[in-house]
């Protein structure tokens, strides 16, 4: 019996939240039942994509979703879903810009439609309504809502039904982040901070994350001991404007962008304090 294929729908497959999270599942379902495909909206391969054609997952590449571009994008993902008959779900974890996919599966007569919020709030800017207008949009056309947890649900589907959302808690084994001395003193000699209390961060450079309030944290605790150092794995649209940041307060000398990172697991073994925004706890 061939396994029911689940298209999993994101912008790329680079080592974000919500791609490691939908890894860490897709690495322990027993993929002779359930596979995992994925459609992706950037050109360029992410991280994960050699190991998800390794695990028998395929890849459908299509172009990023622009306004300039938005009514190509919907003849396209009509072609594919007249094209690829096999798929019964879809799963997105686009937020608001999964609104056209859902739309296009629902008119392709895709019966389960789930999306997946995973965020809490978005950047106020001039796509806000227009962004808003594609969460209601979601919601018209989907048929299963999922959240990893209650503050991400009630901000992207609101307070009405929240008995018919399903919380998926971020699953990570836990194993593989023990704390190990050895390690611990192999990064910090990498880093060259052998001497510096470790403070650590990682995320993608959002709004979500808060970084501008994590690098005002730092600042008032490098005021009282300057023999700290802030790590920072990751990468996003805001890292510039954090950077400068870092420059105006003075701080550069003590702030370490380490960029995209493959080595999570042994990377934390160097922090001595994780440090995270609360308000970006879901």
């Amino acid at each position: 019996m061939e396994p029911i294929r689940i298209l999993n729908l994101f912008t790329n497959m680079n080592r974000g939240g919500a791609e490691t999270v939908v890894m860490n599942y897709y690495r322990h379902i027993d993929r002779s039942r359930v596979q995992f495909d994925f459609m992706v909206h950037r050109e360029k391969r992410g991280t994960f994509e050699d190991e998800i054609e390794s695990l028998g997952g395929k890849v459908f590449r299509m172009p990023p979703i622009k306004i300039t571009t938005l009514q190509r994008y919907k003849e396209n993902l009509k072609e594919f879903f007249t094209q690829h008959k096999e798929y019964r779900i879809i799963h997105g974890h686009m937020s608001e810009l999964g609104a056209f996919a859902y739309k296009a599966a629902k008119d392709a007569g895709i019966p389960i439609r789930i999306c997946h919020a995973h965020n809490t709030r978005m950047e106020t800017d001039r796509k806000t309504l227009f962004r808003l207008y594609l969460i209601w949009l979601c919601k018209k056309h989907i048929t299963h809502r999922f959240s990893c947890g209650k503050n991400a649900a009630r901000w992207f589907y609101g307070d009405q039904n929240q008995e018919e959302i399903v919380i998926m808690n971020n699953a990570v084994d836990s194993k593989t982040f023990r704390f190990d001395a050895t390690k611990s003193q192999q990064i910090k000699k990498e880093l060259g901070i052998e001497d510096k209390l470790a403070i650590g961060h990682i995320g993608r450079f959002n709004t979500q994350k808060n970084h501008e309030f994590i690098i005002e944290i730092f600042k008032e605790i490098h005021d009282i001991d300057n023999q700290t150092v802030l790590l920072l794995a990751g990468e996003g649209e805001l890292q510039e404007r954090i950077k400068q940041k870092v420059k105006m307060l003075g701080i550069e000398n003590s702030v370490m962008f380490l960029g995209m990172r493959n080595d999570i697991e042994s990377l934390i073994n160097g922090f001595d304090v994780f440090l995270l925004d609360r308000k970006s706890v879901v």
